[in-house]
């Protein structure tokens, strides 16, 4: 199966899409390990044990402010602060290289690059641990721009990154496409107008990503370049 159209509107506009932004964890790389190994030492540096890390990987997407107010039940900010602060020494130290590129992922960017297709990073990482791993990895060759959140209203909303990341490029929204993984990635694209991929080899289930408004749902990398089979022209 190729790709899972959940929406009628589905190929409406694919000939047109030229600039596709990506999520990167749990789309262009299994981030797993790293991140929860990072909140697993937080929570336990905050005096409290951690929960499973099959759980703490369900919640890979979400902002670390939401994590840590969830699993250390309190709405303290100084506590929540002290275990972010923990978890990005960990992160800065180690875990940004506990991750790997998704099997396919390379020959994708590499093809859409081929195609003529502008590509960028839309992540909810913050700038510089998102242009670290983009870095680490060779990544970044691929890419237009590498864009992580700025704010505190980008780390609550990511669809105020992706509007911003249009803004600045000055994309027209007719001509773009978001792939990820989680509901947020879904909701942002829908609410900036553009076209929702859900990446169905990551972290979100194929319910969450449709509940969400995926315009379509691929099961591998690979699967992305009959998306965007057309290359416009002008």
């Amino acid at each position: 199966m190729v790709g899972l159209n959940v929406n009628p509107s589905a190929r409406y506009g694919r000939a047109m899409i030229r600039n596709i932004l990506f999520d990167l964890d749990g789309t262009l790389t299994d981030s797993a390990d790293g991140i929860t190994r990072c909140i697993e030492r937080a929570i336990e540096t905050a005096g409290q044990a951690s929960p499973p890390r099959t759980e703490l990987a369900a919640c890979i997407g979400t902002p670390l402010r939401d994590i840590f107010e969830r699993f250390l039940d309190t709405s303290d900010a100084t506590r929540i602060d002290a275990a972010i602060s923990v978890y990005r020494e960990r992160f800065d130290r180690v875990g940004f290289s506990e991750n790997r590129v998704y099997d396919g992922v390379r020959e994708l960017l590499h093809s859409l690059t081929e195609r003529g297709h502008s590509l960028f990073v839309a992540t909810a990482k913050n700038q510089r641990d998102a242009k670290r791993v983009v870095d680490h990895f060779d990544l970044h060759v691929h890419f237009v721009s590498v864009c992580g959140v700025e704010t505190d209203t980008e780390r609550r909303d990511k669809s105020a990154l992706v509007t911003r990341i249009l803004a600045e490029q000055r994309i027209d929204p007719a001509s773009a496409a978001m792939v990820g993984d989680r509901s947020t990635d879904m909701h942002a694209a829908r609410h900036a107008g553009i076209r929702a991929i859900g990446a169905g080899w990551g972290y979100g289930s194929s319910d969450e990503l449709r509940s969400a408004g995926a315009d379509s749902i691929v099961t591998r990398p690979g699967d992305v370049l009959a998306e965007f089979q057309f290359r416009s022209s002008g």
